[in-house]
């Protein structure tokens, strides 16, 4: 192997590149045949347009694969067909939903896997250059919002039918998330369903030293956090038993579902 060969990233590798290909391809056509199956919906341009994949800038608050287009697009079309099976499997159908909001939508990877089903659309994210980019690229279809870091969004009471939020409260601090649950509760209308995503500790915790993470989540009472202030930066994993602590005052918890090489999700339902 070449010096210039051993410095490519592991994602930019010929098969690497190969495989992400072969990934987009294959999860658009299982969305797209989701979509025409459920829903007699088909694929909207936006959800595999190149050109508003954000490239090398996804690197800033996403995993460095997803500076490839077909990660991008591969990873957003197969994280939207879990959404979509969870409302379905507890009664919702997601065409009937008439507000959704993508909460810390980033580069608008998810948010515009929604635009074929017609609810009206928004996202909010606490990173400028994310809003930015995403008001350039999807601002004519998605009402785009820069949020502060405080839990204050700029909605009315019960303004949303379905909020989600997908590696978001991964790095909300555990001092923050209550605050940002309640006003996640607060633009929800009663009776309507929200999924966050969740740390999987056999998925992002399998490098931990098991002593080191028994003993944190018996000493933080079922939360391990790791990293530092920056919202990239910090990480936090909760056990179900304390993901249920933090969202049962103003939720009612449905289930807590896994996924291959995922997140969990947090499924719940507005009292």
């Amino acid at each position: 192997m070449t010096s210039t060969q051993a410095s490519v990233p592991a994602f930019m590798t010929p098969d690497a590149v190969d495989h992400w290909r072969a990934e987009r391809a294959y999860w658009l056509d299982r969305l797209g045949d989701h979509y025409r199956a459920e829903y007699g919906r088909d694929l909207d341009p936006l959800q595999s347009d190149d050109g508003t994949a954000p490239g090398a800038a996804a690197g800033s608050i996403q995993h460095s694969a997803k500076t490839n287009p077909d990660a991008f697009f591969a990873t957003g079309a197969r994280a939207m067909l879990f959404y979509l099976r969870e409302l379905e499997d507890h009664g919702v159908n997601p065409t009937a939903l008439g507000a959704v909001l993508d909460f810390g939508m980033g580069f608008g990877r998810l948010t515009r896997h929604w635009l074929p089903l017609g609810p009206e659309l928004f996202g909010s994210d606490v990173t400028t250059d994310a809003v930015d980019f995403c008001t350039r690229h999807l601002g004519h279809r998605v009402r785009v919002n820069l949020n502060g870091f405080d839990p204050d969004l700029p909605y009315d009471d019960g303004r949303f039918d379905f909020v989600f939020a997908n590696s978001v409260f991964t790095h909300i601090q555990t001092k923050d998330a209550p605050g940002w649950a309640e006003e996640l509760a607060r633009i929800l209308r009663p009776g309507s369903m929200a999924i966050i995503t969740a740390l999987d500790e056999n998925v992002q915790l399998v490098d931990v030293p098991e002593r080191e993470r028994e003993r944190s989540l018996r000493e933080s009472n079922g939360v391990y956090e790791w990293g530092n202030e920056t919202v990239a930066q910090n990480y936090r994993y909760a056990t179900d038993a304390a993901e249920r602590r933090l969202w049962s005052p103003w939720f009612e918890v449905l289930e807590i579902r896994c996924h291959f090489k995922e997140q969990r999700h947090v499924i719940l339902r507005r009292r």
